[in-house]
């Protein structure tokens, strides 16, 4: 991964552990080779329009965001061995979170996220 930051909504760190895969190779990795994710973990995809889970061993909850963070389309436990897209033609980015993020963190399409690295 080619940085180490956090993914903030409305002044909060929600993800503390979030890597930036914004290269071809780390965009190309992603997860594969993982076997889970805990709750901290994010992993956003620059730029990005749809992801896999060919070759994964857990489900992941996927969001979908435009060039300004906002987010356009929600995808809940994407199962291995599946792949998705937002039909969304202003999709910019990705971001990938463990199974239940999106109802625990209670993501919701217009609300606006943010990348912030750590120095």
């Amino acid at each position: 991964m080619s940085h180490v930051g956090c993914v903030w909504r409305d002044g909060v760190c929600l993800w503390s552990d979030a890597r930036m895969a914004d290269r071809a190779w780390s965009r190309a990795r992603g997860l594969l080779g993982r076997r889970a994710m805990d709750s901290q973990e994010a992993l956003w995809i620059r730029p990005c329009a749809a992801v896999h889970t060919w070759g994964m061993g857990f489900p992941i909850d996927v969001v979908w965001l435009d060039g300004e963070g906002r987010i356009l389309a929600l995808r809940e436990e994407l199962s291995p061995w599946r792949w998705a897209w937002s039909g969304q033609s202003r999709v910019r980015d990705t971001l990938e979170l463990a199974a239940g993020q999106i109802r625990e963190r209670v993501l919701q399409t217009g609300q606006r996220l943010a990348w912030h690295s750590i120095p």
